[in-house]
């Protein structure tokens, strides 16, 4: 594709030369030269111009404009459009001077001014290529700008992952080791839980983005394997419009919100926590609320806020600055708010 492009640039280029050919005929024949004479001048004159002009792209190339250089490079350039449309003009000259095609006068005005469209044609297609030049390293630092954009957010959530499950597997593996000899039962429930969550989070993290819905599966399953380490501790509530459920978002984007439910509600507290999530969908996207309790009187637990400034970020990464977050603090109560933004969000067949 990008071949093609250049040679559709080149051919561009070079029937550009036409109407600048057709215009330096007009221009010589209001000096005074017939159509016939202003025509055969013309085109003698475009068709090695085109061919020199064409070549100042490798001059640019080769002597890229840079504030430190210009001193350097600025001379060159006008030497270069002297050499190149002088040769043409001297070379004119010496062969009209030898056939006596046209007086003397004439032709010292006809070589001067000929001299003088060479040197600014020449001088417009080196500006042209610089431009040009310029064009593609704009783009190939978006282009590169884009890739680091894509590395950094895998590099996020490979770090996301690494924060999280850690953590969670370590507090998961203390409450089996508990388990094992008081309740076995739940001991094993607890080990395939864990073992299914995490063979999903590694599916997860080999896609660029998942349903809602999907994301939802996960974190219920999240949830049920902390449910068996805190029994009545915890409830959780959900109500979901299935509407919403087809809606694409980062993977992992919520798992910090449940997790921070968790660590700083239901672990803290001695009562039992409500987890509860609201899922509705407007006319140009999604709320998605999490809502959980904590005793007000409770020791505070350390945290850096990480989950919270993460799904922040990666919120607007994904979606845009038509995405928000916010959250509220009350007596006896946490709550999170996200919209994301979404068009022609279809009615998905996903279960909870």
């Amino acid at each position: 594709m990008e071949k093609l492009f250049r040679n559709k640039a080149t051919l561009g280029f070079f029937l550009a030369w036409i109407p600048l050919t057709a215009l330096v005929g007009v221009l010589l024949h209001i000096r005074g030269l017939s159509w016939t004479q202003a025509a055969v001048l013309s085109v003698a004159f475009g068709i090695p111009m085109s061919f020199a002009s064409a070549s100042a792209q490798y001059m640019c190339k080769a002597l890229p404009l840079r504030r430190s250089t210009l001193t350097q490079v600025v001379p060159a350039l006008v030497g270069a459009c002297i050499v190149i449309s002088g040769g043409w003009t001297a070379a004119f000259y010496g062969i009209c001077g030898t056939t006596e095609c046209m007086a003397a006068d004439k032709l010292a005005e006809v070589t001067l001014f000929l001299f003088m469209m060479g040197d600014a044609y020449f001088a417009f297609s080196l500006i042209l290529h610089y431009l040009i030049i310029a064009m593609d390293e704009a783009r190939s630092a978006e282009k590169s700008a884009d890739e680091a954009i894509v590395l950094g957010r895998e590099a996020e959530l490979r770090a996301l992952r690494a924060q999280v499950n850690p953590h969670f597997l370590f507090n998961s593996l203390n409450s089996i080791a508990a388990l094992v000899s008081m309740d076995a039962g739940r001991a094993r429930e607890m080990v395939l839980l864990l073992s299914e969550f995490f063979r999903s989070t590694l599916a997860f993290g080999k896609q660029k983005s998942v349903t809602l819905g999907e994301e939802l599966m996960l974190v219920d399953k999240y949830l049920k394997i902390e449910a068996v380490r805190f029994g009545d501790k915890m409830e959780v509530i959900q109500d979901a419009d299935k509407a919403c459920l087809s809606l694409k978002l980062p993977p992992l984007l919520l798992q910090p919100l449940y997790e921070n439910a968790v660590k700083h509600g239901v672990s803290a507290s001695l009562d039992t926590v409500v987890i509860k999530t609201t899922v509705e969908c407007v006319k140009n996207g999604v709320y998605f609320t999490i809502q959980n309790g904590f005793e007000d009187d409770a020791p505070p637990r350390r945290g850096t806020h990480l989950g919270i400034s993460t799904t922040r970020e990666r919120l607007k990464h994904f979606f845009g600055e038509g995405a928000s977050m916010s959250v509220k603090k009350e007596s006896g109560s946490f709550t999170v708010t996200l919209f994301m933004p979404g068009i022609g969000i279809e009615e998905s067949e996903t279960a909870l």
